[in-house]
C-alpha cells in the first residue's frame, strides 16, 4: 500500500503518485524520507543517566579542588611551593676584556643557543654569551624570564686592541 502524500506547494490531498496532479511538483523525495523506517535508539537511553553525571561530577571535582587548596596552605604547603622558583634577576657587568656589547631581557622561550643565533646568526656561538655573563655558567640550560643578560660583540667585530 502507497503512502498518502499532501503536496506541500499546492496543498492538494491524498496524491498516490510521486508528481502532483495540480501542480507538478515532485514528491519522490518527500515520498522516500516518509517511507523510511523510523529509527529508535535504546543505546541512548542506557547512557542517558551517564550524559547527565558526568558533568555533575566535573562540577563536584572542581568545587572540592577549592575547597582542598586551602587545607594544603592550613598544612603548611603553600601553593606558591608548586610554581617555578623564583626569578632572581641579576646584572652581570660586562667582563673587562673585550670590546663592548648591550645588555639584553630574556623572554619567555628563549635558550642561549636562540638568542645567539639572534644576535650572532649562529647557535654555536652561545658559549660567548655564557661565558660573558658568569652567574649563568652553571645553569646554561636555565633562564628566566625577566633575566638581564650581557651580550658581548664577536671578536671579529671589535678593532683591533693593543
Amino acid at each position: 500500500m502507497s503512502i498518502l502524500l499532501n503536496c506541500p506547494v499546492c496543498g492538494r490531498q491524498n496524491i498516490e503518485t510521486n508528481i502532483c496532479p495540480n501542480c507538478e511538483t515532485d514528491l519522490s523525495r518527500l515520498r522516500i524520507l516518509l517511507e523510511l523506517p523510523e529509527l529508535q535508539s535504546p543505546q541512548l537511553s542506557r547512557f542517558l543517566p551517564w550524559l547527565i553525571l558526568l558533568p555533575l561530577l566535573a562540577i563536584a571535582l572542581a568545587i572540592a579542588g577549592f575547597l582542598w587548596l586551602p587545607r594544603l596552605q592550613l598544612q603548611g604547603i603553600q601553593p606558591e611551593s608548586f610554581a617555578l622558583p623564583p626569578t632572581t634577576i641579576v646584572e652581570s657587568s660586562p667582563p673587562q676584556q673585550g670590546c663592548g656589547g648591550f645588555y639584553y631581557t630574556v623572554t619567555l622561550g628563549d635558550s642561549l643557543s636562540l638568542i645567539a643565533q639572534k644576535f650572532y646568526t649562529s647557535l654555536d656561538n652561545w658559549e660567548l654569551i655564557a661565558t660573558a655573563n658568569p652567574n649563568i655558567q652553571a645553569r646554561t640550560n636555565l633562564l628566566y624570564v625577566g633575566e638581564t643578560l650581557f651580550i658581548p660583540n664577536l671578536p671579529h667585530s671589535c678593532p683591533h686592541q693593543e
